[in-house]
């Protein structure tokens, strides 16, 4: 059996700037993982091939002197064949509800 792992959970903060007279931190998100490998299934007679990758990616601001998120805005997609199919891609935000 041969597997192959990789995973990335990066976080950077970019930026501190002043919006409104409030220190705002402007963070990137990176989120990966990768898995290739064999998998072995008791529902079938030999073993599958199989690869899996999540990625997830974003951009926040968070306010620093109220202790909030004003945005938080990514893109998460999950690849995958083999055992099983997957093709697909998700925008997330949050939604400010009040300041």
């Amino acid at each position: 059996m041969h597997i192959i792992i990789s995973k990335t959970n990066q976080v950077i903060l970019t930026d501190i700037r002043t919006e409104n007279g409030e220190t705002i931190a402007i963070l990137h998100y990176h989120i990966q993982e990768y898995v290739i490998g064999t998998f072995n299934t008791p529902f079938q007679e030999k073993a599958v091939d199989t690869m899996m990758d999540f990625d997830f990616n974003a951009v926040a601001k968070f306010n620093v002197d109220r202790g909030y998120w004003k945005s938080f805005d990514g893109l998460t997609s999950l690849k995958s064949n083999g055992l099983m199919e997957s093709n697909m891609q998700k925008k997330f935000a949050l939604i400010q509800l009040k300041e």
